[in-house]
């Protein structure tokens, strides 16, 4: 098995013969030092190798050793499904990141930490990988994410976390079939307005812990105060003012959060908030989220899909409607529908879930952002906040603006997102939400100063 070896200006990735021949190579990667930005240990690195092989060797589900290539990204892998090992992140190298595995995490934070560090660069951001214990009863789980801290000549104003939406994404807000890099361009454009952030992997996700499967929408949400809670104890962060952003059923989520302090599960207090941002947040239950989406999506699809369905009369409401029902009647977290395994006690906490009576009770400053264009969730939900929130609320409803938060002229299809996806988050939408952030953070400092003066 693929070995490291740290040396005083290299890191070295020894291969064994069969791996260098299946990843046609000759010769061991090795790396200087100056290149590698930063090394996370990480539960399984099988699961953050995306897209085509080229060069490479796979076998389906098991193995993945070579060259792979997605979205202008390069990646280096040996990694078996399964094992833990450590994601390289690089820069100005040949690739872009390394995943091997390579032992045991913990062991691997351990080892990682007496490697030597890269110089850093005064003019860009500091990031930190963090792990923290989940939140609520059961099993222990720890969570991973980055820490993103503003360049080293830039003042911290602001704190907040990141949480996306719904599906097993990992802290950037990238899933196999979906990197969407949602959450990376956010902390990268708060990064620079001086906002410090943290972004998390799911549970059973790349880095953390847990069963994705097993996990409902309740746990997401203590897992996210649980994050809070991290954020805020990092000396960094000390005292400054907290915020929550969150997309799609992230937003539901922070809106859960801001609604008032303390644990859905064991009722502590906790970290008061100094503002929400709602990124494509739905002010309708989750079921009728659902409802309407399929409603906007089904004049979407592909004309042949159509024929087909009309074929074979079928009719995509009540195919819904029969999968809604099966999923509510349901009482163990993961069952099977059609084949698949699907994650039943998050579908029916989701579903049950009304935003509403939460947004009553939310008295901190609001943001709320979606497209006119948004597939997913009905832009005409931001009315409903406006008019339910009891605290300070700003809308924006952004032309051409889709659910991935990238433009589109175009007529709306799902299909769209992997163009989309290509694109970066749209620049408008950051300096949006890092813009409002550093106004709340500076009216909060200055509100506790009167107070305390």
């Amino acid at each position: 098995m693929v070995s490291l070896s740290a040396e005083p200006d290299t890191l070295r990735v020894r291969l064994t013969r069969g791996e260098r021949w299946a990843a046609l190579r000759r010769t061991n990667v090795t790396v200087p030092w100056a290149q590698v930005r930063r090394i996370e240990a990480v539960a399984d690195p099988f699961r953050l190798v995306h897209g085509l092989r080229a060069p490479g060797l796979a076998v389906p589900w098991r193995t993945k050793i070579g060259t792979w290539r997605s979205h202008g990204r390069k990646t280096f892998a040996v990694t078996r499904k399964g094992l833990p090992g450590l994601r390289i992140i690089l820069h100005d190298s040949s690739f872009d990141e390394i995943l091997v595995n390579a032992g045991n995490p913990v062991v691997l934070e351990q080892i990682t930490a007496r490697m030597p560090s890269p110089p850093e660069r005064p003019d860009e951001p500091v990031a930190r990988l963090l792990t923290f214990p989940a939140a609520g009863a059961g099993p222990l789980v720890t969570l991973a994410g980055t820490l993103l801290l503003p360049p080293h000549e830039t003042r911290i104003t602001a704190a907040a976390v990141l949480i996306g939406g719904s599906g097993p994404l990992d802290r950037d807000t990238n899933s196999p079939r979906a990197p969407l890099d949602i959450a990376s361009g956010l902390a990268s454009a708060m990064a620079a307005a001086g906002i410090a952030s943290l972004r998390y992997d799911k549970r059973g996700v790349a880095a953390s812990g847990g069963s994705y499967l097993a996990t409902g929408f309740h746990d997401n949400v203590d897992d996210a105060r649980a994050a809070i809670g991290s954020l805020a104890a990092q000396p960094e962060c000390a005292g400054l003012p907290m915020f929550v952003i969150g997309h799609s059923e992230g937003a539901m989520i922070a809106t859960a959060l801001a609604a008032g302090p303390g644990s859905a599960s064991d009722g502590e207090p906790g970290i008061a908030l100094a503002g929400v941002v709602l990124l494509a947040g739905p002010a309708k239950t989750g079921e009728q989220t659902v409802i309407w989406q399929a409603a906007q999506i089904a004049p979407t699809l592909p004309k042949p899909v159509k024929l087909i369905m009309k074929a074979l009369r079928t009719d995509p409401a009540k195919q819904q409607r029969k999968s809604l029902d099966r999923l509510k009647a349901s009482t163990a977290d993961v069952i099977r529908m059609q084949g698949v395994r699907v994650n039943a006690k998050w579908f029916r906490e989701f579903l049950a879930f009304d935003p509403k009576p939460a947004l009553a009770a939310v008295t901190t400053p609001v943001l709320a952002i979606t497209g006119d264009k948004d597939l997913q969730v009905d832009p005409a939900d931001l009315e409903v906040i406006t008019a339910t929130v009891r605290g300070p609320v700003t809308t924006r409803r952004v032309p051409d603006l889709t659910h991935i938060l990238r433009r589109d002229t175009a007529a709306p299809t799902i299909r769209a997102y992997r163009t989309q996806a290509k694109q970066p988050v749209d620049a408008v939408v950051l300096k949006e939400v890092s813009g409002w952030i550093d106004t709340v953070a500076r009216n909060e400092v200055a509100t506790r100063r009167a107070v305390d003066g």
